[in-house]
């Protein structure tokens, strides 16, 4: 699971403590955070009510109401822009730094617990990236949003440009925003989708996770019961154990790293990117890789459905089964290559 140092909860916390007393007090199974720039901190309890104070340095520009639905509905400055997809949006410059109050930076956010260890490669990068979010996260004007809901409540945030330090939900979370920093804790759903510069770390995914990555950013999961994951561009995605079916598509030089997989794995890869599971049964396994791009599973694969074509690369530790390939693609069994004549 997904391990979050106390250090940085508690520089969130205690930099800036809710006065709850000022905050107004909504009763909703739901939250809608649209629009807003700069910091979400959401804490979660056993209660009923939700309870939301706005710390605005610079003014007034975010509103909390509940809509004719009984949604609560936390609108900032962008949540008239319409949706700002990945690519289409100014946060998704590589120079744009993202406006986030200086008390939520005293530590990045966390890595997962060494579940499934990444390359030096991908060691160097997210630390890179992480030292240089956090010279340019530095705004003491930005807004903070800070949220006491019930566990249980579903929480969705778009059209956004945030940090984001939120707690365990037993409900279900939705992120579709163009940048993001932070952490979240447990869930029971996740819906996610995140752009260039990015980085988020959740833990535990109770379901499903289904999630997007686009540009050069990262996302850090604990593990999930099963999981739709797409990357496109140089992205890395690392997850924990995934106990169901597994399903990749990879556009471009991403990396997905899985700790362990026991389920259907059906990937499909454009480019050189790089799917990595550390163990598990892939039951059964089905990969289509057009270009450079190579799958290590060190498990077993269930009748193998491969379509290679390129210089791709499948390895595996052992087969069960039949194995199904075209293309020019090179397979290995353990440190054993099956040529295309050698079919079982």
């Amino acid at each position: 699971m997904v391990r979050i140092p106390q250090t940085f909860a508690v520089a969130i916390f205690a930099a800036s403590a809710p006065t709850w007393a000022a905050a107004e007090r909504f009763e909703a199974q739901k939250i809608i955070v649209d629009g807003v720039v700069g910091a979400v901190i959401v804490e979660t309890n056993n209660g009923s009510v939700i309870d939301v104070d706005l710390d605005e340095p610079a003014g007034p520009t975010i509103t909390a109401a509940l809509d004719e639905a009984g949604v609560l509905r936390i609108r900032g400055p962008l949540a008239d822009q319409g949706p700002r997809r990945p690519g289409a949006c100014s946060c998704c410059d590589a120079d744009r730094a993202l406006p986030v109050p200086s008390a939520l930076l005293d530590e990045p956010p966390a890595d997962p617990d060494a579940q499934a260890a990444p390359s030096d490669a991908g060691e160097a990068s997210a630390a890179g990236e992480a030292d240089e979010a956090a010279g340019g996260l530095n705004d003491p004007l930005a807004p903070t949003v800070r949220i006491a809901a019930p566990r249980a409540v579903d929480l969705t945030i778009v059209n956004a440009e945030v940090a984001l330090d939120v707690a365990d939900l037993d409900g279900d979370f939705v992120l579709d925003v163009c940048a993001v920093y932070g952490e979240v804790g447990s869930v029971e759903n996740a819906v996610i989708d995140i752009g260039h510069a990015s980085r988020l770390v959740v833990g535990n995914v109770g379901a499903f996770l289904n999630a997007n990555v686009s540009g050069d950013a990262d996302l850090l999961t604990g593990d999930l019961a099963e999981g739709d994951i797409a990357i496109a561009g140089p992205g890395d995605v690392t997850v924990g154990d995934v106990d169901g079916p597994l399903d990749i598509s990879i556009a471009g030089r991403g990396v997905l790293q899985v700790a362990r997989l026991l389920g259907a794995l059906d990937a499909r890869i454009a480019g050189p990117g790089r799917v990595a599971v550390q163990r598990g049964r892939a039951d059964p396994m089905k990969a289509t890789i057009d270009g450079r791009g190579e799958i290590d599973f060190a498990g077993t694969a269930v009748s193998p459905t491969l379509r290679l074509y390129g210089r791709s690369t499948v390895r595996v530790d052992s087969l069960v089964g039949d194995l199904d390939r075209e293309g020019p693609g090179a397979v290995l069994v353990g440190d054993d290559e099956r040529n295309p004549d050698d079919q079982p």
